[in-house]
C-alpha cells in the first residue's frame, strides 16, 4: 500500500522557505510556503491573502495544515481576476494514470479541509503547460469551523496532451475563467459559476491537508511518510 500517494507534502509538514511565518501573498505572483503548493492572487490590488503552514486547527491524525486567510477583502470579483493555489505533478510522477489516452485510468483526489466559509468550491486537473485541458469537479462546505473530508474521482479522461498536471483549488473566480463542472473543458479554467468568493470579508480562512491524488476509483487513508522521505521528495 505505499506509494499510493501521487502529491507530495499532502499532509503540508514540510515549509522549508517560511517555516509557519504568515506571508502576504502579492497580487501577480506565484508564491510558496508550504512545499510544493503554490498560491495566485490576481484580485484588483493584490495582497489579498496571507498563506502559511499551521499547527492548529488540524484534524485528528495530522499535524501540520496549509492555512489561507483573507487579508484586504473583495466583495466583487471582476470578470478577469481570480485567485487559487495548487500543486504541480510532474508528468513522471502520473505516468500510470495515462491520461490523454485510451488507457486512461481515473483519479481520486481526497483531503481534509476547514473554514469560515460555507458553500460550493471547484477543484479541478490541467494539463500544465499545454493549458487546454481542465476538469473542474466541485465540493461543498457544509459546515462553518468544522473539519470535513471530502472525496472526489475524476474520470479516466482520454483526450488532450498531458504532461504535467496541475491539481488546482480555487478561492475566487471572475466569469471569465468559470467553466461547467463534470466535463472535459478545452481552456483552462479556475471555478464554476457556484464558486465561493474567499474574499469577500477580512479574516475569511481556509485550511486544508491530507491531500492524496491516487489512481483508482476508492480512496484510501492517507498515506503518511515520514518527515525525512517527505523532504527529500520536496
Amino acid at each position: 500500500l505505499s506509494n499510493r500517494n501521487i502529491i507530495i507534502n499532502g499532509g503540508m509538514t514540510v515549509s522549508q522557505r517560511k517555516g509557519t511565518t504568515e506571508t502576504t501573498v502579492t497580487n501577480d505572483t506565484v508564491f510558496y510556503s508550504v512545499d510544493r503548493f503554490a498560491i495566485f492572487d490576481k484580485i484588483d490590488g493584490g495582497n489579498n491573502f496571507t498563506y502559511q503552514q499551521t499547527t492548529a486547527p488540524v484534524p485528528d491524525g495530522f499535524s501540520h495544515a496549509l492555512k489561507i486567510n483573507t487579508a484586504i477583502a473583495d466583495t466583487s470579483i471582476s470578470s478577469a481576476n481570480y485567485a487559487f493555489f495548487y500543486q504541480i505533478v510532474e508528468g513522471i510522477n502520473i505516468q500510470q494514470a495515462n491520461l490523454g489516452t485510451s488507457a486512461a485510468k481515473p483519479l481520486t483526489l481526497s483531503f481534509h479541509v476547514y473554514s469560515n466559509v460555507t458553500g460550493t468550491y471547484t477543484v479541478g486537473l490541467v494539463n500544465q503547460g499545454t493549458f487546454n485541458r481542465t476538469f473542474l469537479k466541485e465540493f461543498t462546505i457544509s459546515q462553518s469551523g468544522v473539519w470535513e473530508k471530502k472525496t472526489i474521482t475524476f474520470p479516466a479522461i482520454t483526450d488532450g496532451t498531458w504532461n504535467d498536471v496541475r491539481v488546482q483549488w480555487c478561492l475566487a473566480a471572475g466569469s471569465n475563467l468559470q467553466g461547467a463542472a463534470d466535463t472535459l473543458l478545452t481552456t483552462t479554467e479556475l471555478g464554476t459559476s457556484n464558486q465561493v468568493n474567499l474574499a469577500s470579508a477580512v479574516n475569511n480562512s481556509f485550511h486544508i491537508t491530507g491531500v492524496q491524488l491516487e489512481i483508482g476509483g476508492v480512496a484510501t487513508e492517507f498515506e503518511h511518510r515520514s518527515f525525512q522521505d517527505e523532504v527529500m521528495r520536496c
